[in-house]
């Protein structure tokens, strides 16, 4: 019991140390890696995940070096994405309607120059699947100074909760294009 306690409590000082140095964090692994491979991740890869890895696919298609691919953690694959959020992501311009999800799996990770995240259940359970992905997870909230470092779930939420949500992932995905685009023009 006590080494069950010992454990939880390990886990939420690192929980809480990554929320605390993760907007720094996330914009060094940016510079440091300079990545071409972004795997996006959320929790049911039907919303947040699919939404900001076709953002920014449609994004950056100019550069065809970049690869973007989304997953999510919920062990059932083939999930559409809820019509009224397709709809709802179609008023952003961002198609979801041939979107099917994807399992979070170690050759993702493998394949990935970086990780993508939105929230610290995002965090915790990719550090449960692979440690070693720590050096490569970016907290996309982390990126856009002026919100919070949490991009939350917009399943069961409100039309208007949702949209707030989808402004937070692009305000959020545009930033990780600026810093990808002039990271990677340093780079040439």
């Amino acid at each position: 019991m006590l080494i069950k306690q010992i454990h939880r409590i390990g886990w939420i000082i690192r929980y809480l140390l990554a929320r605390v140095i993760a907007r720094k964090i996330s914009r060094v692994r940016l510079k440091r890696i300079r990545p071409k491979k972004l795997l996006v991740i959320c929790y049911g890869n039907i919303y947040r995940s699919p939404f900001v890895a076709k953002y920014l696919s449609d994004q950056l298609r100019s550069d065809p070096t970049y690869k973007i691919k989304s997953a999510g953690f919920i062990q059932k694959k083939e999930r559409k994405s809820m019509p009224e959020y397709v709809e709802m992501a179609k008023n952003y311009g961002v198609d979801l309607s041939e979107h099917l999800s994807t399992i979070v799996n170690q050759s993702l990770f493998d394949w990935a120059d970086a990780i993508i995240i939105m929230d610290g259940k995002n965090y915790k359970l990719s550090l449960l699947l692979d440690i070693s992905v720590s050096n490569k997870l970016i907290w996309l909230g982390a990126l856009s100074d002026e919100i919070s470092i949490e991009i939350l779930d917009p399943y069961s939420r409100s039309h208007e909760e949702q949209q707030q949500i989808i402004s937070q992932m692009l305000r959020s995905s545009d930033a990780l294009i600026q810093n990808l685009k002039s990271e990677n023009s340093l780079s040439k």
